[in-house]
This record gives structure tokens, sequence and C-alpha cells, in this order.
């Protein structure tokens, strides 16, 4: 009988417990699950202002999920090429049940942070709404939305997964194309009724979510410090990804739209990305080192970039070699500012107006020292020494008295081969190349009816240099010597390789890509000739001054030299700004 008792006893309490496991979705017998909030995606996509997005990007990330705003696309690791939309703020999740007699139950979700969110609720058919908070704002740093399950069976715990719809379209605009310091504004109104919206950023973009059918004006400020200003009717699901360009490189600036990816933003030479500022020099005449910009130079001539990052230029009025580093600290690298030509120690050594520098990759620096007549060498120990040279043997030594005699020697290059090339003026008005390996010197053309300038090389080893209003171009190959660009007559016309005009073009340089680049003394312009021979002005308003800013807009004073850094940063011997100044282009 004991044993009997027991054994029910233990079925009792076994009962018990199975009951109470059972009743823990439960509530007087009515079964309940848990729900969250899973994955949103948007029922259409967005399209970029006046192009429809190529790919289907329009999931959404999961908001209660690890990568909430990452800058993926739903279920891959890829970047997007369309924008991320941004959520915030609170948002409503309503369950309105199908069975008479059970209330409403409304919600209000932290929409950046729904990972805690659950909701119990009693099994049955749901109509779910999940709406953006009420706000009255028509624009606002994150998307508002609406979504929609109609029918949803509640029968077990986990997510639910809702199609969304929205009315916002949204502005975005690279960070990088917006002066540091200032902020994009949009406007709607106007006078004391105006509503005035700032934007969020994210990934390196400045957007804004604004309501379908909303007429405003977007005024920003570009790196040049220009305040530039455009209207704007937003429509619904459309993103109007905002760049700075131009018809070319004279008219004024304005703002349009371009297709957006989160990689690359290719705007062409829209300028908005061309900038030039003064890299070194107050704009004083003097010989102070320091700082770059409060240094002082005298109609530097010629300036060379080197391999590190060292500027080297040829303060002609100076009578100095001056080094710029990395850092942008300015020092005299040869020359005591007295004109003559005593070789030694860098400090001791004497110029007389070098108008020529050219350093190689083993940190020896040549110049064109022009009054001297003498090609100058300065060593990596600061060393000064000039070429001799018999027509057999050569060397650079100390104040040598069988030295060559260039008249009016001027400009100075080293071709890819480690040729060394300079040229000179009257009687002959050569160019002039010496091979270090065969000790040979040879004229390579000349009888042009003033000096050639501005020695480059390209990729191929044919040399270019400017003769009056022309750029020639001397053939590696077959040494034929012929017009390169522009006509006999002095004019800033761009074009082809034809019909373009330069006026006295000094300055050559070559970037990475093949473009030539031209420093134009008369126009006071830098010029560039792409690879397929169209001349374009690439800096410079043709206005004689030293204003920085947008590539357009700019203003030098007869400039003389260019040269590009590893990075494909353009810098310019301003000569008569008695400033070094750089030019950044930025895509």
């Amino acid at each position: 009988m004991k044993n009997r008792i027991s054994l029910f006893m233990v079925i009792l309490v076994s009962l018990f417990w199975a009951c109470k496991k059972d009743n823990k979705n439960t509530s007087n017998g009515i079964q309940k699950s848990t729900v969250t909030i899973g994955q949103i995606s948007l029922s259409s996509s967005f399209q970029d202002y006046g192009a429809v997005n190529e790919n289907n990007k329009n999931a959404l990330l999961g908001l209660n999920s690890s990568n909430h705003n990452a800058i993926v696309s739903a279920g891959s690791s890829l970047p997007v090429s369309t924008w991320p939309h941004v959520y915030s703020g609170l948002a409503y999740v309503t369950y309105n049940s199908r069975t008479q007699g059970i209330a409403p139950v409304k919600d209000s979700v932290s929409v950046s942070n729904t990972a805690g969110y659950t909701r119990t609720l009693i099994n049955d058919t749901y109509d779910i709404t999940l709406v953006s908070k009420t706000t009255t704002h028509i624009a606002d740093s994150f998307i508002r939305y609406s979504a929609q399950d109609t029918g949803y069976v509640i029968n077990k715990s986990g997510p639910i997964n809702f199609n969304a719809i929205t009315t916002d379209g949204v502005l975005t605009i690279a960070i990088s194309g917006v002066k540091p310091g200032t902020l994009p504004l949009f406007t709607v109104g106007t006078g004391t009724t105006a509503q005035k919206f700032n934007f969020g950023n994210s990934n390196g973009y400045y957007f804004l979510y604004i309501k379908n059918g909303t007429v405003g004006t977007l005024t920003m400020t570009v790196p040049s410090g220009q305040v530039l200003t455009r209207s704007i009717t937003v429509a619904a699901n459309n993103q109007y990804n905002v760049v700075v360009s131009q018809v070319n490189s004279v008219a004024p600036l304005t703002l349009t739209f371009a297709p957006f990816s989160l990689n690359t933003l290719d705007i062409g030479q829209g300028v908005g990305t061309v900038n030039v500022s003064t890299y070194a020099g107050n704009g004083l005449a003097g010989n102070t080192n320091g700082p770059a910009l409060s240094s002082t130079f005298y109609t530097p001539n010629a300036l060379t970039v080197d391999n590190t990052g060292n500027i080297f230029i040829a303060d002609a009025g100076n009578n100095m070699i001056r080094k710029i580093d990395p850092s942008g600290n300015v020092t005299t690298l040869a020359g005591n500012g007295s004109q003559g030509s005593t070789d030694g120690p860098g400090l001791n050594a004497s110029f007389y107006r070098p108008t020529g520098v050219v350093a190689d990759n083993q940190g020896n620096v040549y110049v064109a020292d022009q009054f001297n007549g003498k090609i100058r060498k300065i060593d990596v120990n600061g060393f000064v020494t000039t070429f001799s040279f018999n027509g057999t043997n050569y060397v650079f030594a100390v104040n040598p008295t069988n030295y060559v005699f260039y008249a009016n020697l001027y400009s100075i290059a080293l071709d890819n081969s480690g040729n060394l090339l300079w040229t000179s003026g009257s009687p002959n008005n050569l160019v002039y190349k010496f091979n270090f390996q065969t000790a040979t010197l040879t004229g390579i053309t000349g009888q042009y009816n003033t000096i050639p300038l501005g020695l480059a090389v390209d990729a191929l080893n044919n040399i270019y240099f400017c003769v009056a209003q022309q750029i020639f171009r001397i053939d590696n190959t077959s040494g034929a010597v012929t017009v390169f660009a522009g006509t006999l007559a002095a004019g800033s016309q761009n074009g082809n390789l034809t019909n373009s005009t330069f006026n006295n073009p000094w300055g050559l340089a070559f970037d990475k890509s093949g473009n030539l680049y031209v420093a134009e003394f008369g126009n006071s312009k830098i010029r560039r000739i792409d690879i397929g021979g169209n001349v374009t002005t690439y800096a410079g308003s043709g206005a004689t001054g030293s204003a920085d800013g947008m590539a357009s807009l700019a203003t030098f004073n007869n400039p003389q030299s260019l040269g590009f850094d590893q990075s494909g940063n353009l810098y310019v011997a301003d000569t008569q700004n008695n400033k070094i100044r750089k030019i950044v282009a930025t895509k």
C-alpha cells in the first residue's frame, strides 16, 4: 500500500511540472508566442536621379542585426553601390487581431536598437503595421517609412519581416566635396517662415531624407570657398547625389547630380575636384627659411620633386638652390646668396641666377647655372662641383679651368636612361644630351630664334621642349623633331594639337598617365594636353594674381616650372609671385 501511495505522489508531481512547463506560453489554456522585428525591405528600389539603378539592391539590413547600417548588401560582404539607408528615431508597431474581443497592441520601438524588442501575443491572425513615428519635419536624418503585414498568422515565436514603402527622397553629398568646417544646408520657404535642415553624415557622405514633393534649396560651400546653390523638387524613392561640375574650366561652377557609389564617384575633371593652394612662400621677396608658408623666395625659376618628396628650387633672384622637405620645412641646400661660381660646401658655394634644377634617384641635384654658363652638381652631402668635359672624358670637379661654357644655359632634365639634358641660347639655341655611360655629348637640335625651354620626357623617352609659342617633340627612335602642339601665333585657344594656341609656354611635366602639363608664362595659366591630344586649361583664370581656390578661378603670375610628386600632386614655380603653388586633383 505504501508503495502505491509513493507511486501516486510521483505521478502527481510529474503532472504538475508538465502542466507548469506548458503554461509558459499559455494563459488559462490560451496559446501565446513571442515575436521580434526581423528584416525590413523596401518594396520599390531607390533610383539615382535620372538613372535607374542597374541592380536590385533594395533590400535593407535587418534592424536587429549586428551589421545595422554597415556598408554591405544584405547577405553579402561586398560594398554596395547604392546608398545604405540610415534608420533612427522611433516607430510604432501595431498588432490588430482579427478575433473579436482581442484589443489592439501598440508598441513604441527605438528603430536603431530593435535587438531588445519582444512582444508576446495570443496565437492568432493579425494585421500588423510598422510606421515611423509621425513627425512634422519635412526633412530628417533618417528614412521615414511604413510597412504592413496583412493576415499574418502568429502561431510560434520568431521574427516578423516587413516590406516597407517610403515617400522620402534622399540627398547625398560626398564630404570631400564640401569645404572643411562648413556644412550643407537645405532650406524650404523664404523669409521668417523658412525652415532650415542640417544634414547627417555616414560612410563619408552627408545625407538628408526629404518628403515627397518638397521644393527647397540646397546651399553648400565647395573646397575653394565658393557658395553654390541649387533648387530641388524631391520625388519619393529618388536619390539626388550632388556633385560640383563645370562645362569647361572657365565656365561657372554648378551643382548637378551623378550616379552614386560608395567605392568611387567619378565626376570626370569636373572642377570642384581641382584646387590650387599656396604651398610655400609668403609672397615677399627674400630668402627666409623655416615653415613653408612663412618662408620667402625671390623669383623661383624652376623646381623638381625627387622620389622621396623633396622639392628643390632654383631660386634665381637669390642665387640659391632651396629645398622643401616632405614635412614642409624650407632650407637652403646650396648658395651663399652672392653672384659667383665658387664650388665647395653648399652654403659656401655661389651661383649666378640658376634657372634649371633636376634630381636623380641617388640624391644628386644638377643645376643649370644660367649666367655662369655652367652645369653644376650638388651631391648627397651638399658639396658643389662643376661639370667639365674635354670631348673624351668628363668630371665634376671643384672650380675646373677647362669647363665648357654654355651661353644662356637655361633648362635641365634627366631622361629615362639617366642621360642629362639641357638647353642653351645664342648662338645656336640647342638642346643638349650627355650620356654618362659613353661620355658623349650631342646637340640634338637648334637654329631656333629663341632659346628652347622647359624640358620633359615621356614614358617612351621622347623629349619635349618649348620654343616661342609652340611645343616641340624629339622622337627617341628616329631623332626627328616635330611640332607637337601650338601655332606660331600667341593665344590661349583650347582644342586639338594643331589649332590650340599658347603664350610663351615655359615649363613642362608629365603625370603618370602620360598627360602633359604646361606652365604658360604669358597667359599665367597651367594648360593640359591629354593622351588623346586635347588641349584644355587646367588651372588659372588668365588674370594675373595669386588667388588660391578652385582651379578655374585661381590666378598665377608668370609661372615657369612644374613638377609632380609620387601622389600626383602638381607643384608650380609661380615665379613673379615668389611662391610655390600646389594643385591637387581629387575625384
